[in-house]
């Protein structure tokens, strides 16, 4: 299955639509290659995360003609990621707020995270 730009750009996540337009845009105008991360919104309301790399092929006069790329379906990625960022914020936060120093130790025993003490 062919699809066009509009079907492309109608299937987007409104929240990463002007990023993905103008990485698209980019592209074309041979600014920068197309890698890009971004959602779109299937047929049945769910929403999947797409890794898009892609090169523009142009004719003679190097104008565009047509991209030639690759979407990966990284939903099952970012479904752990999220979940994984939260604990690290949730840790980054509870030893911040510590009254004791909190220290983490390598397989040598080198010191290789300490925090201050609040005081």
């Amino acid at each position: 299955m062919i699809l066009g730009y509009r079907d492309w750009a109608n299937r987007l996540h409104p929240d990463d639509r002007t990023v993905a337009e103008t990485t698209f845009q980019n592209a074309i105008e041979r600014v920068k290659e197309l890698d890009m991360e971004f959602r779109i919104i299937l047929a049945d309301g769910s929403i999947r995360f797409i890794k898009a790399s892609a090169l523009i092929q142009q004719n003679e006069q190097g104008e565009p003609q047509r991209m030639v790329g690759i979407n990966y379906d990284i939903t099952d990625r970012k479904q752990v990621e999220l979940p994984l960022r939260e604990s690290e914020h949730r840790y980054a936060t509870l030893t911040e707020a510590a009254p004791v120093a909190i220290f983490r130790l390598d397989a040598a025993s080198n010191c290789i995270y300490v925090t201050e003490p609040i005081a």
